[in-house]
């Protein structure tokens, strides 16, 4: 988020809300692509998320809401949307610079996941809930009114901020590869598209989904790729530790067959899905970090992705198919 909506939300769209919604508090959370502000309300704790209308539009916001209340209803274990009377469940505020979309959520009990080390139970919950939120998504009619996974921002930027053309060429073939795989209502559909550790609350054992600003249409897989890849990748992009990395896959695969199957095949596919989140990342580290700013592990990143898809190298040498016939 650039530093200029930042501070127009600061000074001027924060009075805006704190009138239109009656709160006397807000507290600032942060925020990569969105703003994020904590209210209270007759003791009920509420979650402010702000977009500008460079991110997001109007229709796409509702679509996001629409697909996480049908979760609601259907028992996946998310945070759930908030309509004050005679509001919107996106309502519309303008400064003199920007136009702004404001969304409301309940404040759920838990904590971030620095806050708290990651447990089996976690892992596994983590599982369950995403088979759920995909078999809920596989059983609705509706269609959702959201961008396909070619048209995410980092990859149509990736071109632009990449130096390395031979990387282009690479981008280029997976997106004709994926293309080419099927897509049945079972495989694919609309995903929450950015579902790591970071985008969970944790209360014990039990896990709650939140931000589901990136949800788009994919493969059901990728999901599954996205939540693995980050573990995989750990604090080390040059040393990939393999054995408790196989254990988290059967932990959160386990947790996923209680809700949901997916077929052998898909599963097949892992490192080609990690192959698309290594451009996405790789694109994102070079949009908001290059050249100045890069730290250790962006440097890192950059040198062992850039030398895995020049050279067609796997992002993990996992067999994923045999750990999933032994769950």
């Amino acid at each position: 988020m650039k530093e200029a909506i930042i501070n127009d939300i600061r000074n001027n769209i924060k009075k805006v809300i704190k009138q239109k919604y009656n709160i006397t508090e807000l507290n600032e959370l942060g925020g990569y692509q969105n703003f994020i502000y904590e209210g209270q309300l007759n003791s009920r704790k509420y979650i402010f998320r702000i977009t500008d209308n460079s991110h997001r539009n109007k229709s796409e916001l509702r679509e996001e809401i629409e697909l996480i209340n049908i979760l609601v209803k259907n028992g996946a274990p998310v945070t759930k949307p908030v309509k004050f009377p005679s509001l919107d469940y996106v309502e519309e505020i303008k400064s003199d610079k920007e136009t702004y979309f404001v969304c409301v959520f309940e404040k759920v009990k838990g904590v971030n996941w620095n806050e708290k080390p990651q447990s089996d139970e976690n892992i596994f919950n983590a599982g369950k809930a995403l088979g759920k939120m995909h078999r809920i998504v596989q059983n609705t009619e509706r269609n959702f009114k959201r961008e396909a996974w070619d048209k995410n921002q980092y990859l149509q930027i990736a071109k632009e901020v990449i130096p390395d053309k031979s990387i282009h060429n690479k981008l280029d073939e997976l997106i004709s590869r994926l293309n080419q795989l099927p897509k049945t209502k079972e495989s694919y559909g609309v995903i929450h598209g950015d579902y790591l550790f970071c985008n969970m609350l944790y209360d014990g054992d039990n896990i709650t989904v939140i931000d589901f600003d990136e949800c788009e249409y994919n493969w059901f897989i990728y999901d599954i790729a996205v939540y693995l890849f980050y573990y995989i990748l750990g604090g080390d992009p040059k040393n990939i530790d393999i054995e408790p990395n196989e254990k988290l896959f059967k932990t959160f695969m386990e947790g996923y067959k209680q809700e949901n199957k997916i077929d052998m095949f898909w599963i097949e596919k892992l490192n080609e899905f990690f192959r698309l989140r290594e451009f996405i990342l790789l694109s994102s580290i070079y949009r908001s970090s290059y050249p100045d700013s890069l730290g250790k592990w962006q440097k890192d990143y950059i040198e062992v992705t850039e030398e895995r898809i020049r050279n067609n190298i796997p992002f993990v040498d996992i067999d994923f198919k045999k750990l999933y016939e032994e769950i």
